[in-house]
């Protein structure tokens, strides 16, 4: 899926009313003299010894007594020269290195000193609504990648920073390389998420690969070093024709980014066992097909797998249908991958406390995988139903399909998996009635082990 800049206006509440586009626009651009010249005089056009003398002015000052024009405004200083592309696959040259410095960005969301903000962005518990912090994770991900590949924030082009950024921006729009989200690999809630502070996102890449980068970003109050909730991202660059485009390589200086590359390493490391002894590919080990014969098969009343209130997996499923309108589009005309996760996580979150009739509180998210770009117009399915439970967690899918209403054909492209956890213990259970339930049960519950 695309990650691009969203470009939907006026920007989203948690963006700073005094960096609006819209406003840097009017204070920054030159207003033109209000009577221009006419170099080519209108064939209606009086001489000028024709004309009557014009009526006193008693708003203005009198006329300079030399009669010298105006001086011109003084034009704007000439922009630094663009970065140059790195080179796609060339052997012979190699691209030049970057620190994980080189892509930092950091991105603040003022609740306490932007007036206004707070209300905008809690929900009805008074918390942060999370899938906008969705939505910021999305959009800092896209940022750090572009900087890591072009070498210029490109977030900052669209929250009201300088002509110079919007015309670097157009090394983006000219399609001569595009980022896109491979997947977000995990999302943790590591403490609560206040209102009471400003919060800021600070992003950078860890890793990299030919074409890909592992990108982490952290969210923190202003003010404390603590982590409140930590994201990690695969993004992948295309060239123009939708080629694989190389990246800098990288160069790590420091203890602190060793020790987050070698983090990096053991994650992808797992996704390589996880798809290695996947499901669709192989069929449980003993101790899964002993669970799944338990569970498809009723149980005596008294053993352990017997929850409290047995429900089927498909009486917890839910859909919602929506149009993609060019409102949600990104930078590249394509639907912004922040809005879908917001919309899938949302939707999620009513799931499960429909299902089990608690607050649900998100933990961690896995696998956010983005199959193929939503394109403008489409109509969108997001299909969530809960997979997996425990004493006091249920584990939940959204998988989102573009539908065609005229080729009756639907085909996925995301999957989303949520982990709510509960303060009570939960006596809604699920239990698998078919096989292929059963299967999504056990997936969810090696997620869960993880």
């Amino acid at each position: 899926g695309h990650s691009g800049m969203p470009l939907y206006y006026p920007p989203p509440p948690h963006i700073p009313a005094s960096q609006h586009p819209h406003q840097h626009q009017h204070q920054h651009q030159p207003q033109p003299h209000p009577h221009p010249p006419h170099p080519h005089p209108h064939p209606h056009h009086t001489p000028p010894h024709q004309q009557h003398p014009p009526p006193p002015n008693h708003h203005h000052p009198p006329p300079n007594p030399n009669n010298h024009p105006p001086p011109p405004s003084t034009p704007p200083p000439p922009s630094p020269p663009l970065p140059p592309f790195p080179r796609r696959f060339n052997t012979s040259t190699p691209l030049p290195e970057k620190s994980p410095k080189d892509s930092y960005v950091e991105h603040l969301i003022p609740l306490t000193s932007e007036p206004g903000l707070k209300d905008s962005v809690v929900n009805h518990f008074g918390d942060v609504r999370f899938g906008l912090l969705l939505e910021r994770l999305d959009l800092m991900a896209g940022a750090v990648a572009y900087k890591h590949v072009i070498g210029v924030d490109v977030l900052a082009a669209f929250v009201g920073s300088s002509g110079t950024e919007k015309s670097r921006k157009d090394q983006v729009d000219r399609g001569e390389v595009t980022i896109v989200t491979a997947s977000c690999d995990r999302i943790d809630r590591l403490d609560v998420i206040g209102t009471e502070r400003d919060l800021v996102f600070k992003g950078s890449v860890v890793a990299v690969g030919r074409t890909s980068m592992d990108i982490v970003i952290d969210l923190v109050a202003v003010g404390s070093e603590k982590v409140l909730l930590r994201a990690w991202f695969t993004m992948v660059a295309r060239g123009p024709q939708n080629e694989p485009f190389q990246v800098p390589q990288l160069v790590l200086k420091t203890d602190s980014e060793r020790q987050m590359f070698a983090e990096s390493q053991k994650k992808r490391q797992r996704r390589r066992e996880t798809a290695a002894t996947s499901l669709e590919l192989f069929p449980p080990n003993a101790e899964e097909n002993l669970i799944v014969h338990e569970l498809i098969y009723a149980p005596k009343p008294g053993h352990a797998l017997v929850p409290t209130e047995n429900m089927r997996t498909d009486s917890s499923a839910r859909q919602t249908v929506l149009v993609m309108h060019p409102q949600r589009r990104n930078i590249h005309n394509k639907v912004f991958g922040g809005y879908l996760m917001r919309i899938a996580f949302e939707q999620g979150w009513a799931v499960a406390h429909l299902f089990t009739g608690t607050r649900p509180r998100i933990d961690r998210i896995f696998e956010q995988t983005f199959i193929a770009p939503v394109e403008i117009g489409s109509t969108c399915t997001f299909d969530s139903e809960i997979v997996y439970t425990t004493s006091n967690s249920v584990q939940v899918e959204v998988i989102t399909s573009v539908e065609n209403p005229e080729l009756r054909t639907k085909t996925v492209t995301n999957t989303f998996y949520f982990t709510f956890s509960f303060l009570e213990p939960i006596r809604a259970q699920i239990k698998p009635r078919l096989y292929a339930e059963a299967m999504k049960y056990i997936e969810g519950r090696r997620r869960a082990a993880e």
